[in-house]
Protein backbone atom coordinates (compact mmCIF):
# COMPACT_ATOMS: atom_id res chain seq x y z
CA UNK A 1 0.00 0.00 0.00
CA UNK A 2 1.43 3.56 -0.95
CA UNK A 3 1.15 6.16 1.34
CA UNK A 4 0.88 9.42 -0.46
CA UNK A 5 1.62 11.68 3.15
CA UNK A 6 4.62 10.41 4.39
CA UNK A 7 4.39 13.34 7.05
CA UNK A 8 0.79 12.80 8.15
CA UNK A 9 0.98 11.02 11.42
CA UNK A 10 -2.66 10.22 12.66
CA UNK A 11 -3.70 7.41 15.28
CA UNK A 12 -6.37 5.14 15.55
CA UNK A 13 -8.96 3.67 18.18
CA UNK A 14 -9.01 -0.11 18.15
CA UNK A 15 -11.51 -1.12 16.01
CA UNK A 16 -13.01 -3.15 18.65
CA UNK A 17 -12.74 -0.79 21.57
CA UNK A 18 -12.74 -2.51 24.97
CA UNK A 19 -14.48 -1.06 27.54
CA UNK A 20 -11.22 0.49 29.51
CA UNK A 21 -9.61 2.06 26.57
CA UNK A 22 -13.08 4.67 27.14
CA UNK A 23 -12.10 5.27 30.66
CA UNK A 24 -11.03 8.27 32.07
CA UNK A 25 -7.53 8.37 33.49
CA UNK A 26 -7.86 7.62 36.83
CA UNK A 27 -6.49 5.87 39.75
CA UNK A 28 -10.11 4.28 40.72
CA UNK A 29 -11.16 0.60 39.61
CA UNK A 30 -14.79 0.71 36.79
CA UNK A 31 -16.38 -0.46 40.11
CA UNK A 32 -15.69 2.05 42.00
CA UNK A 33 -16.05 4.77 39.32
CA UNK A 34 -19.65 3.40 38.73
CA UNK A 35 -20.44 3.51 42.24
CA UNK A 36 -19.42 7.10 42.45
CA UNK A 37 -21.94 8.01 39.55
CA UNK A 38 -24.83 6.46 41.49
CA UNK A 39 -23.60 8.46 44.60
CA UNK A 40 -23.23 11.63 42.89
CA UNK A 41 -26.94 10.89 41.55
CA UNK A 42 -28.32 11.29 45.04
CA UNK A 43 -29.99 8.08 45.28
CA UNK A 44 -30.71 6.78 48.73
CA UNK A 45 -28.62 4.54 50.72
CA UNK A 46 -30.96 2.11 50.54
CA UNK A 47 -31.07 1.75 46.40
CA UNK A 48 -27.22 2.75 46.59
CA UNK A 49 -26.90 -1.10 48.41
CA UNK A 50 -28.99 -2.54 45.89
CA UNK A 51 -27.03 -1.07 42.63
CA UNK A 52 -24.27 -1.95 44.23
CA UNK A 53 -24.64 -5.86 44.82
CA UNK A 54 -25.41 -5.65 41.22
CA UNK A 55 -22.96 -3.99 40.04
CA UNK A 56 -20.40 -5.64 42.19
CA UNK A 57 -21.28 -9.05 40.24
CA UNK A 58 -21.75 -6.97 36.99
CA UNK A 59 -17.44 -6.01 37.26
CA UNK A 60 -16.89 -9.86 38.91
CA UNK A 61 -15.93 -11.02 35.56
CA UNK A 62 -14.55 -10.09 32.00
CA UNK A 63 -17.27 -11.04 29.31
CA UNK A 64 -21.17 -10.73 29.37
CA UNK A 65 -21.43 -14.91 28.98
CA UNK A 66 -19.28 -14.69 31.95
CA UNK A 67 -21.97 -12.66 34.15
CA UNK A 68 -25.20 -14.34 32.81
CA UNK A 69 -24.07 -17.82 33.28
CA UNK A 70 -23.54 -17.03 37.01
CA UNK A 71 -26.76 -14.94 37.38
CA UNK A 72 -28.16 -18.32 35.88
CA UNK A 73 -26.47 -20.78 37.93
CA UNK A 74 -28.01 -18.56 41.02
CA UNK A 75 -30.78 -20.83 42.13
CA UNK A 76 -34.26 -18.29 42.73
CA UNK A 77 -36.54 -19.61 45.93
CA UNK A 78 -39.67 -21.02 45.28
CA UNK A 79 -42.58 -20.39 46.71
CA UNK A 80 -44.76 -23.16 48.40
CA UNK A 81 -47.90 -21.14 48.60
CA UNK A 82 -50.53 -21.91 46.10
CA UNK A 83 -53.26 -19.75 44.07
CA UNK A 84 -55.95 -21.10 42.45
CA UNK A 85 -55.73 -21.90 38.94
CA UNK A 86 -57.41 -19.78 36.27
CA UNK A 87 -58.23 -20.80 33.22
CA UNK A 88 -59.65 -18.42 30.73
CA UNK A 89 -61.97 -19.88 28.02
CA UNK A 90 -62.95 -16.95 25.18
CA UNK A 91 -64.55 -17.55 22.00
CA UNK A 92 -62.55 -14.44 19.84
CA UNK A 93 -64.81 -14.94 17.05
CA UNK A 94 -61.84 -13.75 14.73
CA UNK A 95 -58.64 -13.33 16.20
CA UNK A 96 -57.23 -10.64 14.11
CA UNK A 97 -59.74 -7.78 14.58
CA UNK A 98 -59.65 -8.80 18.58
CA UNK A 99 -55.92 -9.51 19.33
CA UNK A 100 -55.12 -6.04 21.35
CA UNK A 101 -59.00 -7.00 23.37
CA UNK A 102 -57.97 -10.93 24.03
CA UNK A 103 -54.16 -9.43 25.39
CA UNK A 104 -55.91 -6.98 27.65
CA UNK A 105 -57.95 -9.49 28.89
CA UNK A 106 -55.75 -12.04 29.68
CA UNK A 107 -53.54 -9.91 31.59
CA UNK A 108 -56.75 -8.64 33.89
CA UNK A 109 -57.34 -12.30 35.07
CA UNK A 110 -53.61 -13.09 35.15
CA UNK A 111 -54.94 -16.42 33.77
CA UNK A 112 -51.60 -18.50 33.28
CA UNK A 113 -53.66 -21.07 30.75
CA UNK A 114 -55.89 -19.92 28.14
CA UNK A 115 -58.50 -21.64 25.63
CA UNK A 116 -59.59 -19.52 22.24
CA UNK A 117 -62.19 -20.73 20.11
CA UNK A 118 -63.20 -19.25 16.82
CA UNK A 119 -59.63 -17.73 15.89
CA UNK A 120 -60.41 -18.11 12.62
CA UNK A 121 -57.76 -17.67 9.66
CA UNK A 122 -55.61 -14.65 11.01
CA UNK A 123 -54.61 -16.81 14.70
CA UNK A 124 -50.27 -16.43 13.90
CA UNK A 125 -50.35 -12.72 12.98
CA UNK A 126 -50.21 -11.95 16.56
CA UNK A 127 -48.25 -13.20 19.41
CA UNK A 128 -49.15 -13.11 22.92
CA UNK A 129 -45.72 -12.32 25.16
CA UNK A 130 -44.74 -15.08 27.67
CA UNK A 131 -46.96 -17.69 26.25
CA UNK A 132 -46.57 -20.78 23.64
CA UNK A 133 -49.46 -21.05 21.71
CA UNK A 134 -50.98 -24.55 20.28
CA UNK A 135 -53.28 -24.32 17.53
CA UNK A 136 -55.59 -26.64 15.51
CA UNK A 137 -57.19 -25.97 12.29
CA UNK A 138 -61.25 -25.78 12.20
CA UNK A 139 -63.48 -26.61 9.90
CA UNK A 140 -64.32 -23.28 8.40
CA UNK A 141 -62.75 -19.98 7.79
CA UNK A 142 -63.72 -18.41 11.03
CA UNK A 143 -63.08 -21.73 13.38
CA UNK A 144 -60.00 -23.20 15.01
CA UNK A 145 -59.13 -23.49 18.40
CA UNK A 146 -55.85 -22.20 20.12
CA UNK A 147 -54.20 -22.78 23.60
CA UNK A 148 -52.27 -20.44 25.44
CA UNK A 149 -49.53 -21.64 28.11
CA UNK A 150 -47.80 -19.55 30.26
CA UNK A 151 -43.80 -19.84 29.63
CA UNK A 152 -43.55 -20.21 33.21
CA UNK A 153 -45.06 -23.76 32.94
CA UNK A 154 -44.11 -27.13 31.28
CA UNK A 155 -46.56 -27.52 28.24
CA UNK A 156 -46.74 -31.16 26.14
CA UNK A 157 -49.27 -31.24 23.39
CA UNK A 158 -50.83 -34.59 22.67
CA UNK A 159 -50.77 -35.36 18.75
CA UNK A 160 -54.31 -36.06 17.25
CA UNK A 161 -55.87 -35.45 14.42
CA UNK A 162 -59.28 -34.05 15.12
CA UNK A 163 -59.93 -30.62 13.59
CA UNK A 164 -61.24 -27.99 16.21
CA UNK A 165 -59.52 -29.72 19.12
CA UNK A 166 -56.25 -29.56 20.75
CA UNK A 167 -54.79 -31.45 24.05
CA UNK A 168 -52.20 -30.09 25.80
CA UNK A 169 -50.57 -31.65 29.41
CA UNK A 170 -49.42 -28.72 31.59
CA UNK A 171 -46.60 -29.47 34.13
CA UNK A 172 -45.34 -27.14 36.98
CA UNK A 173 -48.33 -27.07 39.07
CA UNK A 174 -49.33 -28.17 42.12
CA UNK A 175 -50.38 -31.19 40.38
CA UNK A 176 -50.31 -31.95 36.05
CA UNK A 177 -53.55 -31.75 34.71
CA UNK A 178 -54.43 -32.02 30.91
CA UNK A 179 -56.62 -29.15 28.94
CA UNK A 180 -58.31 -30.15 25.98
CA UNK A 181 -59.68 -27.24 24.43
CA UNK A 182 -62.74 -27.66 21.69
CA UNK A 183 -65.08 -25.28 18.88
CA UNK A 184 -67.68 -26.93 18.23
CA UNK A 185 -69.57 -25.32 15.31
CA UNK A 186 -73.16 -25.15 15.29
CA UNK A 187 -73.24 -27.19 11.63
CA UNK A 188 -70.30 -29.68 12.41
CA UNK A 189 -71.14 -33.63 13.62
CA UNK A 190 -68.76 -35.13 15.70
CA UNK A 191 -69.03 -37.93 18.16
CA UNK A 192 -67.44 -37.12 21.31
CA UNK A 193 -66.00 -40.85 22.07
CA UNK A 194 -63.40 -39.66 19.82
CA UNK A 195 -61.86 -38.03 23.08
CA UNK A 196 -62.69 -41.09 25.32
CA UNK A 197 -58.80 -42.23 25.12
CA UNK A 198 -57.82 -38.70 25.98
CA UNK A 199 -59.80 -38.25 29.21
CA UNK A 200 -57.13 -39.09 32.07
CA UNK A 201 -56.86 -38.11 35.69
CA UNK A 202 -56.95 -33.47 36.12
CA UNK A 203 -58.62 -33.35 32.76
CA UNK A 204 -59.86 -29.78 32.36
CA UNK A 205 -62.51 -30.35 29.13
CA UNK A 206 -63.58 -26.54 28.14
CA UNK A 207 -64.28 -24.92 24.79
CA UNK A 208 -67.12 -23.26 22.95
CA UNK A 209 -70.04 -26.07 22.31
CA UNK A 210 -72.59 -24.36 20.78
CA UNK A 211 -74.94 -25.86 23.28
CA UNK A 212 -77.05 -24.64 26.10
CA UNK A 213 -77.97 -26.84 29.60
CA UNK A 214 -79.68 -25.78 32.70
CA UNK A 215 -76.63 -27.56 34.68
CA UNK A 216 -74.35 -24.53 33.65
CA UNK A 217 -76.80 -21.56 33.82
CA UNK A 218 -78.65 -21.40 30.99
CA UNK A 219 -82.51 -20.86 30.89
CA UNK A 220 -83.05 -24.20 28.72
CA UNK A 221 -81.22 -27.25 27.84
CA UNK A 222 -80.86 -27.83 24.07
CA UNK A 223 -80.75 -31.30 22.24
CA UNK A 224 -76.79 -30.74 21.86
CA UNK A 225 -76.53 -29.40 25.39
CA UNK A 226 -78.20 -33.03 27.04
CA UNK A 227 -76.15 -34.80 24.67
CA UNK A 228 -73.20 -33.39 26.50
CA UNK A 229 -74.63 -33.60 29.74
CA UNK A 230 -75.15 -37.82 28.85
CA UNK A 231 -71.81 -38.59 26.83
CA UNK A 232 -69.40 -36.34 29.23
CA UNK A 233 -70.66 -38.38 32.41
CA UNK A 234 -70.06 -41.64 30.14
CA UNK A 235 -66.45 -40.45 29.76
CA UNK A 236 -65.52 -39.76 33.53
Amino acid sequence: MTNFSPLLNVYARPFYPTYYYHLPSSTKSPLELALDKVANWNFSIKVQKSVSSVLEEWFSDSTLESVLAKWESNECPQSNNFIPLNVLNYNVHGWGSRATEVMDLIFKVESPICVFTEVGELWNTFKIPHFNSFYQKGTNHCGGVMLLIGKHLRATRIEIDIENTVIVDVHGLSEQIRIIGIYWPQDQTRDLNDLRPFITKGTILTGDFNATSDEWGSPHTDRRGAYLKVGLKKMI
